[in-house]
């Protein structure tokens, strides 16, 4: 396996086990906040843990799929200007997510 090859499977495999108490986390926080009210879950989603967890979910998750989608690409589509429109797609979408998730953290921390 070369040397790119293994830190991409390693990031991958991580990343996927990272995911895992991630989204367990959040699974059981949707099922807590909805019997909580609404002024509850303001401060419950305020709270700096929270949102730094989202945060932590939200680039992590996103690298993970990023990777697997330049994977995928990589694999199936044989044309070379399709796989660079694609690359530059998924990164533009990865890295506006991002930007929004980053801004809603950062507004949600201020107030």
């Amino acid at each position: 396996m070369s040397n790119s090859g293994k830190k991409t499977w390693l990031f991958q495999k991580y990343s996927s086990i990272a995911l895992i108490p991630l989204v367990s986390y959040f699974l059981v926080k949707i099922l807590q906040l909805s019997s909580m009210t609404y002024e509850q879950i303001i401060v419950e989603a305020g709270s700096i843990w929270f949102l730094l967890l989202v945060l932590i979910f939200a680039i992590i998750g996103l690298l993970h799929m990023r990777l697997g989608l330049h994977e995928v690409i990589e694999d199936y589509v044989h044309s070379e200007l399709s796989k660079k429109m694609l690359f530059i797609a998924i990164n533009l979408f990865v890295v506006s997510i991002l930007a929004i998730v980053s801004l809603s953290v950062i507004l949600i921390s201020v107030n």
